[in-house]
C-alpha cells in the first residue's frame, strides 16, 4: 500500500540519519524521553541530567549541530540520539519547506507568516519530514515522555 510504503521511506531515512553503532548501543532500558522541538536544547539537558535517555528531533539543523556538540559525551554514551526531520501527519517519507528569517534564527517554522512576520525577508531549506509512528518504530522502547513543541 502507498501508507506502508510512506512509512518505510521513514524508516529508512530515520536510519540513515544514525550511525549504525550509536542504534544499536543506544540505552534502551532507562525511562525513555522525545523531545521533538529541541531547540537549545533546555529540556535534552534537563533530562540527561536525571539519567534519561533522549531522542531529541528538530527541523532546524543549526540546533542539531549545536547539541552534537554540547551533548558529544551523551551521544558517545549511548543516551542521546538526534535527527534532522520534521514532523508530518500526511507527508510521510517526502519533504516540505522550513522557513526563518535568517541564519542562526531562534524562530522557524513549516508555515512562512510564522518564521517571518510582517514581509521579513524569509529564507527556506526543503526538510525531510516523518510521522511520530516511524520515530517510536525506530526507537524500539517505551516513551515515558514525548514533548513536542513545534509549530
Amino acid at each position: 500500500t502507498r501508507t506502508g510504503h510512506d512509512r518505510s521511506l521513514s524508516l529508512d531515512l530515520l536510519r540513515s540519519l544514525t550511525p549504525e553503532n550509536q542504534l544499536i548501543s543506544f540505552n534502551r532500558s532507562a525511562p525513555m524521553y522525545v523531545d521533538i522541538g529541541l531547540n537549545n536544547g533546555a529540556d535534552t539537558s534537563s533530562y540527561l541530567q536525571l539519567g534519561w535517555s533522549v531522542v531529541a528531533i528538530d527541523a532546524y539543523q543549526p540546533w542539531i549541530e549545536k547539541a552534537k556538540e554540547k551533548f558529544s559525551l551523551e551521544i558517545s554514551q549511548g543516551r542521546l540520539l538526534l535527527w534532522n526531520v520534521g514532523i508530518s501527519s500526511n507527508n510521510e517519507g517526502g519533504k516540505l519547506p522550513l522557513y526563518f528569517s535568517h541564519p542562526g534564527s531562534v524562530w522557524t517554522s513549516f508555515v512562512k507568516s510564522k518564521a517571518c512576520p510582517r514581509e521579513t525577508p524569509c529564507s527556506q531549506l526543503d526538510i525531510d519530514v516523518v510521522r511520530c509512528e516511524s520515530i517510536i518504530q525506530v526507537i524500539n522502547a517505551p516513551v515515558r515522555i514525548m514533548k513536542i513543541d513545534i509549530e
